[in-house]
């Protein structure tokens, strides 16, 4: 849904932007009062200064009711005419109204040219309305070609002169446009903008602007996960579409707000409204909005464990996106979705054929965007040599006038030498002297336009280079990861030779959850089990050993850490003078700085460790016993709701110190049910794509509204709001929690 709106935003805003071309003051269509131009131009000579903008209006709007060829001669004359006013404005709005003509003919450049040289001779005449209207259409055309830096400039230095002088639909035009680019630019002032021009616009913005910047509003508070603002603006929105009955816009909000109440979990509400947009896009043949409908429609079956419907819903999703031309991205999250769901019904086929499917396209669309990235940078690169290459045509341009103002004075000289010697002798000494400036002025615009075609040619060069360099690193870098992948891959083999292995976790855990997630394939974090052996500790009771790990780094380095860890753990608890956690925490420190020659090295490498000692009391209590090196653990009493919290020590395994580390014990009861929940920082300190951590406490609190599921369900929420947190960033470290049931 999110993709069909805002494809729908650019598509209505680039409507608003050739409707703006268009505007400076209401149309007078020439063709309706069949005024000739012939008196429009006569009326046009002799207007005095309350009469004349009036009739260069009519003239403009005349000219662009012609064919090209016809309007450019009429809007060429009308430019001569308007240099020889006594009013300054003239000029700026003949040289403007020619920049329109030139833009509705697909010309840019051209336009682009007559726009900056009304805006230049309204400076010159110090004419800041004029100016604030040439920079307005400046930032149109911009917009157009996807310069929205330059759009951004020429709008703000527009609206500072409309806004102070009350022109108000100008002012809340230009206020959307800017709210519009800083949403494309992802900038927290959209909100700011689109409010201003609905507050400023209230009496003139157009119905459909209005839905729009609603709209807009409401699927950026959506993206900043605050879903009830969302809803609010995209309420109002739908409330504007019912009330001038325009459907697409209803069938957008019903679709945009379907999707938040499904993230909500209120499914009721959700399909409700989703129903609404797939009918209204079916009927409109909007494909691509109709098949992101049914996706939606298909998960929330499907987390409903409605699957009959969920199929139904997932194959008419992908036949109308097959509809489509270029629905990359609806079509990732199909197969994502499908890949999902076929795993949960067990059609493992079906999701090992979804899963393929969902990799290739994911290589085919990131590939994509890469051409289009580099597409763009060509783009800049022409349309920064084409404007030098306009400047350099205006500067010979200038040459081939002072050229023939050369010649008329030589002209005139020639003339003069008829009338009087004496007047010849001096007109000739003084017009040498002027010849003279002339041609040394000429000369250095000559070698100025030299050096600077050679300066392009150089930059052609050099962007030609950079090119095959880039090629070739590209190829090297490959090849390179190519084989780090294999090494990885083959150490990832290595480590899982040394974790529990599942029918361990069965055996010692029994009921439980594993969430396991790697950053780079190897992980520094681990988890370790054992059953004591009685006759090691026969004076103890202890049954069971659980301890969850993370080791400094990621990655190669922190899997190489984890081995060694695991490989102590091993060692350390087969000792019969080891019977508490803290104990196996402080000899682990003891081992780690022997291991690593951290006395001799000062080197700071270590663990941060979570570990318990299990001990069954009776039938229907289990003692527990904590202890903590930076890691925490959380227990959820059986028959309770509220997340307990143990911390650890803030002190971590390893790291060269002078004192010798002591870690406590806390030790509890607990029923004979209740759970259990260890884990590494790296769910926690993951951040989105604002920099802003999920945190421990969010975590603790997502527990609390989960642990009366089952816990394989639990996993499934947990890496569903990760993915959801961390969507548009990069995993940061390894992940890894665990929970079982007592």
């Amino acid at each position: 849904m999110r993709m069909y709106a805002f494809c729908s935003i650019l598509c209505r805003f680039l409507l608003v932007v050739g409707f703006c071309l268009l505007i400076c003051a209401k149309p007078n269509c020439y063709a309706q009062t069949k005024i000739h131009l012939d008196s429009l131009k006569n009326a046009f000579r002799k207007a005095n200064i309350q009469n004349y903008a009036s009739i260069l209006y009519k003239m403009g709007d005349f000219y662009r009711h012609t064919d090209f060829e016809t309007g450019r001669r009429i809007a060429e004359d009308h430019l001569q005419t308007a240099k020889s006013l006594p009013f300054k404005n003239a000029l700026p709005h003949a040289l403007r109204n020619l920049g329109i003509l030139y833009g509705a003919n697909r010309q840019t450049f051209e336009a682009l040219d007559y726009y900056k040289q009304a805006y230049e001779t309204a400076k010159e005449y110090n004419l800041s309305f004029e100016m604030a209207h040439s920079a307005y259409y400046l930032g149109g055309l911009y917009y157009s070609l996807n310069r929205l830096d330059y759009a951004l400039e020429h709008y703000l230095e527009a609206i500072e002169v409309f806004e102070k002088n009350g022109y108000q639909y100008l002012t809340a035009q230009i206020l959307f446009q800017i709210g519009t680019i800083h949403y494309q630019n992802r900038d927290d002032r959209v909100i700011e903008f689109l409010q201003k021009a609905l507050a400023v616009g209230q009496d003139s913005l157009p119905m459909y602007l209005k839905i729009n910047a609603l709209n807009t509003m409401g699927l950026f508070e959506e993206r900043n996960d605050n879903l009830t603002g969302a809803l609010t603006y995209l309420q109002k929105a739908q409330d504007l579409a019912w009330q001038v009955q325009d459907t697409t816009w209803v069938g957008l909000t019903s679709g945009n707000m379907g999707a938040i109440f499904a993230k909500q979990n209120n499914y009721p509400k959700a399909i409700e409204l989703l129903k609404i947009d797939i009918e209204i896009s079916q009927k409109r043949k909007l494909w691509t909005s109709a098949g992101n409908a049914w996706l939606t429609l298909a998960n929330i079956y499907t987390d409903q464990k409605l699957f009959e419907k969920a199929q139904m819903a997932y194959d008419s999703a992908a036949l109308l996106l097959e509809l489509d031309n270029n629905p990359e991205q609806s079509m990732l999250k199909l197969y994502e979705s499908l890949g999902k769901y076929y795993n949960q019904i067990k059609r493992f086929d079906k999701a090992y054929q979804s899963q393929t499917l969902y990799t290739s396209l994911l290589l085919e669309w990131q590939t994509k965007q890469d051409r289009v990235q580099l597409f763009k940078v060509q783009a800049a690169y022409d349309f920064d040599k084409k404007q030098t290459e306009i400047e350099l045509l205006r500067k010979n341009n200038l040459i081939s006038q002072a050229t023939i103002q050369r010649q008329n004075t030589i002209t005139a000289a020639v003339v003069a030498v008829l009338i009087t010697i004496g007047i010849l002798l001096i007109y000739m000494y003084r017009s040498n002297r002027k010849i003279q400036g002339i041609n040394s002025l000429l000369t250095q615009q000559q070698n100025q336009i030299l050096g600077q075609n050679i300066e392009l040619q150089k930059k052609q060069e050099e962007i030609s280079a950079q090119r095959d360099f880039i090629e070739l690193k590209n190829t090297e870098l490959s090849d390179i990861n190519t084989h780090i992948n294999n090494s990885i891959k083959a150490a990832q083999t290595i480590q899982e030779a040394i974790l529990p292995q599942e029918s361990d976790l069965q055996r010692i855990l029994g009921d439980h959850f594993l969430f396991y997630q790697p950053k780079d394939i190897v992980s520094g974090d681990f988890y370790w089990l054992r059953e004591l052996d009685k006759k090691v500790h026969e004076d103890s009771q202890l049954i069971r050993m659980v301890a969850v790990v993370d080791c400094t780094g990621h990655g190669i380095p922190g899997a190489f850490m984890s081995m060694i860890g695991s490989t102590l753990l091993d060692r350390v608890t087969q000792r019969k003078a080891i019977n508490s956690p803290s104990q196996v925490l402080e000899k682990m420190h003891e081992e780690v700085t022997i291991a690593l020659k951290q006395h001799k090295t000062g080197n700071t490498e270590g663990m941060d460790m979570g570990l318990i000692f299990l001990e069954k009391m009776n039938e229907n209590q289990i003692k527990i016993v904590f202890s903590g090196a930076k890691r925490s653990m959380c227990y959820v009493p059986k028959n309770a709701q509220e997340v307990v919290e143990i911390k650890g020590e803030r002190k971590s395994i390893g790291g060269h110190s002078k004192n010798f580390k002591i870690f406590a014990n806390t030790e509890i009861i607990l029923p004979k049910g209740s759970l259990i929940y260890m884990f590494s920082d790296g769910y926690e300190d993951q951040n989105n794509a604002e920099r802003i951590r999920f945190g421990s406490r969010r975590l603790i609190e997502l527990l609390g509204e989960i642990n009366h599921l089952p816990l394989t369900t639990q996993k499934d929420i947990l890496q569903e709001k990760l993915k959801k947190h961390m969507e548009n960033s990069f995993q940061r470290d390894d992940i890894l929690v665990l929970g079982f049931r007592i």
